[in-house]
């Protein structure tokens, strides 16, 4: 469904929503037609794209950065040390006031009707759109493959392509030509996503952190 109005009876509220017939997630898509995983990623691109190229109203939405401060420091997985290089990244990566969604990933965009919508915006935010690029690939490292494929439904083959023709797309070039850049983002949505997510194991999350931890 689509969001609309926001209603109230007086005392609760609510949101009107759109019935958007046959809706398909990218994830979906991905996993029952892999041979138009380029075309799907290109209309990703496009849509993902225009979201990061939106200056984002600062007086409506949060800044990603103090998000990510406050989730850095309730975050029950990490050490003390940690979390102090996660705070001092946190203060030299640059600003951004662009549109952020927060939790980007193909299972929360979907197709309808020929167009392509963001679902599941309770994240969204400004900032630097290098955390949405972060969030994408790093599900790709931490979601075991059975539940790739009972929560996203599709595999990690597929998805690792989608992500690859995805940053062609954005980029002009391939991950590792921009791995680097994307290394603090990457440490920082780590730190921030552990504890929200039960099915990522904290090891390997721990693992990753000290990966790109060293290209910072």
């Amino acid at each position: 469904s689509r969001p609309g109005r926001v209603v109230t009876d007086g005392k609760r509220i609510g949101i009107e929503l759109e019935r958007m017939p046959d809706k398909i997630s990218y994830a979906r898509a991905i996993g029952q037609e892999p041979e138009r995983i380029p075309e799907f990623a290109l209309r990703y691109t496009e849509l993902v794209r225009g979201l990061h190229s939106t200056e984002c109203p600062s007086a409506l939405f949060p800044d990603i950065k103090e998000y990510d401060r406050r989730m850095i420091l309730k975050n029950p997985f990490h050490t003390e040390e940690q979390k102090r290089f996660a705070l001092s990244l946190l203060d030299r990566i640059p600003d951004g006031t662009t549109c952020v969604h927060g939790d980007l990933h193909s299972g929360n965009v979907i197709m309808s009707a020929g167009r392509s919508f963001f679902i599941d915006l309770g994240n969204f935010c400004y900032g630097h759109p290098f955390n949405d690029l972060a969030m994408q690939h790093l599900l790709n490292e931490i979601v075991p493959p059975g539940i790739q494929e009972r929560d996203f439904h599709n595999t990690k083959d597929q998805s690792c392509l989608f992500w690859e023709e995805f940053i062609k797309d954005y980029s002009g070039v391939g991950f590792k030509d921009v791995e680097e850049e994307l290394a603090p983002y990457m440490v920082l949505r780590l730190v921030t996503m552990e504890s929200e997510s039960g099915f990522f194991n904290p090891s390997v999350c721990n693992e990753l952190f000290h990966r790109y931890s060293r290209m910072v």
